[in-house]
């Protein structure tokens, strides 16, 4: 690795930045809620609704999001839609790839695999089947700092998902040879996903020079392969009895949900649940991660790909996925890459034919963040060229061509776009508010960030772009080996 030296000035901690609120109070909403809380207690035992409280009821998402805590510490979540007749259900555990430890990387994926096989009062395979005899595709995904599993089922079949949902939680049981069945199959997906795929070996590569591997965001989620290699099932158990419980759980139901009917059931099946750690123990356990640290200086690395292309990956540290000021370097993010009409993507795929697409990534994570540049670059094209040309357009937005209004209304009405469509299923629904309450400890936050984004001027846009653009920054290339590149001025020859 070679390291420049540091030339920038001080920047404030952005962990420590301003955070965007909760949706507003939906009034008649919680009156209402308050009131069915009330006839549920007069009309069970307190013991039936295992300490159940009212956490809040907010305006989002078009509607009423009811927002309650049992006394174990397991929340849910409820986004009741008249209209629908089928419900999405979430789980989201607090706990992803960032709460690894050095040398046991790859475990919450792994763990995520083996949640389907057998628990407390079901037999491996059950799961699978008996929500597909349902209608449903259950399915589940590992990032950073969550871990989701969700499937959507007409709303008949909620009294079975619940059971099969609640055993899993805390019920888990795992033999062997169970263990290392699956173990040799996440193996090879690591092959497949960074071993043998340049894309994967670049994301890996970039992902410890940005964050190194203090904070666990430094590592592919699948894990490293020596690490991998090394697990044992009792790893697998201790990550599991360490972190699955209930007061790690975020429960999201989102469609035709009842909350009458539907609180009761979960209470029953979920408030009994401990887990092996306490409730205080298991939330002290996914606050201990340790914030990221700034960049101390540039960095500049190269990897040998077997590719047919360079490709270059740019990144500065950035801003958490609650900062308020996080959407708006999304919106600057979605003006310059991202689009045909782009900036970056006009001036080095059009103009300059350097590349064939720019990427810019600004991922919402919990306890640090970056702004990630991907240029594919055309073959025989050497990533130092297009950097030049990259870094001479960067300059011109932070002088003699400023984005104008135009790219600001352009890029914020495909982030709409986006947004709609994916909000149009109770799926969407069910995780934006997961994600949000997982990531950042309130569903609804999400509404806030939106409304940030829709209000933003081109100046709110440019000083925050800019200010992030103004610190250290990673800059890696991927160099193609075959090939010796061409200069500047050379013909380009057709993209493979």
């Amino acid at each position: 690795m070679k390291t420049m030296p540091a030339t920038h000035a001080a920047r404030p901690d952005p962990l420590k930045g301003p955070r965007l609120a909760a949706a507003p109070v939906d009034e008649p909403g919680m009156a209402a809620a308050k009131a069915l809380l009330a006839s549920l207690q007069s009309g069970q035992s307190a013991s039936d609704l295992h300490g159940l409280t009212l956490v809040s009821v907010r305006v989002a998402l078009g509607g009423s999001v009811q927002h309650w805590r049992l006394g174990n510490g397991l929340e849910i979540v409820l986004a009741p839609d008249a209209a629908s007749n089928i419900i999405a259900y979430h789980t989201w555990v607090k706990v992803g790839s960032a709460h690894e430890e050095e040398g046991r990387t790859g475990l919450a994926h792994l763990l995520e695999h083996l949640m389907f096989k057998a628990s407390k009062n079901f037999r491996a395979g059950a799961f699978d089947r008996e929500l597909e005899r349902l209608g449903a595709s259950p399915n589940a995904a590992t990032w950073l700092d969550w871990t989701m599993y969700h499937e959507t089922v007409p709303a008949e079949g909620l009294e079975r998902v619940v059971a099969l949902e609640s055993d899993r939680l805390t019920g888990l049981k795992l033999s062997e040879a169970a263990f290392r069945s699956e173990l040799q199959v996440v193996r090879a997906e690591r092959r497949e996903v960074v071993d043998t795929d340049p894309e994967g070996r670049l994301e890996e590569a970039f992902a410890e020079a940005v964050f190194g591997t203090g904070v666990g965001y430094g590592h592919a989620t699948v894990g490293r392969a020596s690490d991998l290699e090394a697990l044992t099932l009792q790893d697998v158990l201790g990550f599991y009895r360490r972190y699955y419980a209930p007061a790690t759980t975020v429960l999201v139901l989102a469609g035709a949900v009842d909350p009458g009917r539907d609180l009761p059931r979960l209470c029953r099946a979920y408030g009994p649940l401990q887990g092996d750690p306490t409730e205080k123990a298991a939330a002290a356990a996914v606050r201990a991660r340790p914030a990221a640290a700034p960049l101390a200086s540039d960095r500049k690395l190269e990897v040998r790909l077997d590719a047919g292309a360079d490709r270059l990956f740019v990144g500065w540290r950035a801003l958490p996925g609650d900062h308020i000021d996080q959407p708006l370097l999304v919106l600057w993010s979605e003006c310059v890459g991202n689009a045909t009409a782009a900036r970056l993507e006009r001036a080095l795929v059009d103009d300059a034919r350097l590349a064939v697409e720019v990427d810019v990534a600004v991922p919402a994570l919990a306890r640090g963040g970056v702004l990630e540049l991907r240029v594919g670059l055309r073959p025989g094209v050497r990533a130092e060229v297009a950097l030049q040309r990259l870094d001479r357009e960067l300059e011109a937005l932070r002088g003699k061509q400023p984005l104008t209004d135009a790219d600001i209304d352009a890029a914020r009405n495909r982030l709409r776009a986006s947004r709609l469509q994916g909000l149009v299923t109770a799926d969407g629904r069910a995780e934006a508010l997961g994600h949000d309450a997982a990531a950042f400890g309130e569903p609804t936050v999400g509404e806030a960030w939106w409304r940030r984004l829709e209000s933003a001027t081109r100046d709110d846009v440019e000083r925050v772009g800019h200010g992030v653009l103004a610190g250290p920054r990673v800059v890696l290339v991927g160099r193609a080996r075959t090939g010796r590149g061409r200069g500047q001025g050379a013909e380009p020859r057709a993209a493979q």
